[in-house]
Order: structure tokens, then sequence, then C-alpha cells
């Protein structure tokens, strides 16, 4: 039993994502990948009143990036992702689509968002230019 001064520790960030991006990875869709891909003036006019006047340009320089990225990559990307045995074949994407969300910075959800948790989408998280690590890895996955 704890005492009233034990304090709590959450456990590691790779450990409280495990379950949940689980179910993100397997739920995920081509619609959703498309939603990264196609903005909509809608979009970028939300992302400016939300996140400021720099947030459209951030997300245009996204959509930007990953084109160029899928390019690289190929029009069979995806088909050698799935069956990749050998990594090397994939790792210029890979690292491609990290370098590129790592330069955003990390702040925790409380201080970027005022609340103890909180998962953003590719574009909060681009657009508000700030996350943490769960931030990162449903940005890099989609």
């Amino acid at each position: 039993m704890r005492s009233a001064e034990a304090k709590h520790t959450a456990p590691p960030c790779w450990l409280r994502l495990a379950v949940p991006l689980t179910l993100l990875l397997a739920l995920a869709t081509p619609l959703a990948r498309a939603a990264l891909e196609n903005w909509s003036g809608h979009l970028l006019a939300y992302a400016s009143q939300r996140f400021g006047a720099a947030a459209p340009a951030r997300l245009q320089q996204m959509q930007a990036t990953m084109r160029q990225i899928q390019a690289a990559a190929g029009h069979d990307a995806r088909a050698r992702f799935k069956t990749a045995s050998d990594v090397r074949s994939v790792m210029p994407t890979l690292r491609g689509v990290n370098d590129y969300y790592n330069h955003v910075p990390y702040f925790s959800d409380q201080e970027h968002w005022g609340v103890p948790d909180y998962w953003a989408t590719p574009v909060e998280f681009v657009a508000s230019w700030g996350g943490d690590c769960e931030d990162y890895a449903i940005a890099k996955y989609m």
C-alpha cells in the first residue's frame, strides 16, 4: 500500500502507447492517410484561426514534404513496406518522415494543451507546432 506522500509516476511513454497505438495502426485506412495529403481551404482557415497565422504555412510545408517523400519512395512504396524483409529498402522513406517530424518541438500535454493527456491529430501536431511522444508516433505512422 502506498503512503499518502507517495508520488504517482506515469509509465514510460512507449508503454502507455502500446495498446492504443496498436489499435490506431489496425484502424488506419487509405482515407485517413489521404487526409494528410489533401488540404482544403477550410482546414487551412481553421488552422489559422485556432493555431495562428503561421499554421497554414506549416501544414503546406508538411504536405509538400510528405509528397516529396512519397515521390522518392515510388508508386509501390506501400507494397514494399508490407513485404520488406530487408529494412534497408525502406529506410530512406522512414528516415525522411522521422527527420521531418523530429523538427516539431516537444511539449508535454500539460504544457501544450493544458490537460494531462491529449492525442493530437497530425494536423494539430504540426499546426500547433508541438506535441509529446504519442503525437510524434501518430504523425509518423500516418
